[in-house]
């Protein structure tokens, strides 16, 4: 069914692909189907009620084990510099032991440095369960801290 509105999409557009979703019985919409449809929705802004509704209902169906609708919902909220959202996501994702991987670093590095949060990319690379397996996206916010600290303007677009 993942598979399917997805491909309504990329055939038919988004208001198809939301048709067919509504058509598939709740007892087979699994997590794979609500991530379909998360996907889908924070391709863009202005989807962005809607993805955070989709997310909301994975929360309360017990959905969010792993990081991927963390990091969709990060994809939507880093371009928009959406701090406070990020913060959240993150926050939840400790809470409920869910482990960051790259993807996650990377766009919490990127709203953290687009709004020149140092201390919350210092906390966020020395948290423990960032120390491992996270190699290229720690050495990169490593470096970007280290420019920071010598004085250099620190410039990077999320």
């Amino acid at each position: 069914m993942a598979s399917r509105v997805l491909l309504m999409d990329t055939v038919l557009g988004l208001k198809e692909a939301e048709r067919f979703f509504e058509t598939i019985p709740e007892t087979m919409k699994d997590y794979t189907v609500y991530t379909s449809l998360l996907t889908l929705y924070t391709r863009n802004d202005d989807t962005l009620d809607k993805a955070e509704a989709v997310f909301e209902k994975m929360r309360e169906l017990g959905f969010l084990l792993k990081p991927t609708p963390f990091n969709l919902m990060l994809s939507l909220y880093s371009p928009l510099k959406r701090h406070d959202n990020v913060n959240s996501l993150l926050r939840e994702m400790e809470d409920n032991n869910v482990k960051p991987d790259d993807l996650t670093a990377n766009h919490a590095l990127l709203v953290y440095a687009a709004v020149s949060n140092i201390k919350a990319m210092e906390k966020f690379l020395s948290s423990p369960e960032n120390q491992t397996g996270m190699g290229n996206v720690h050495r990169h916010g490593k470096g970007l801290l280290g420019v920071r600290r010598n004085g250099e303007v620190l410039s990077y677009a999320a």
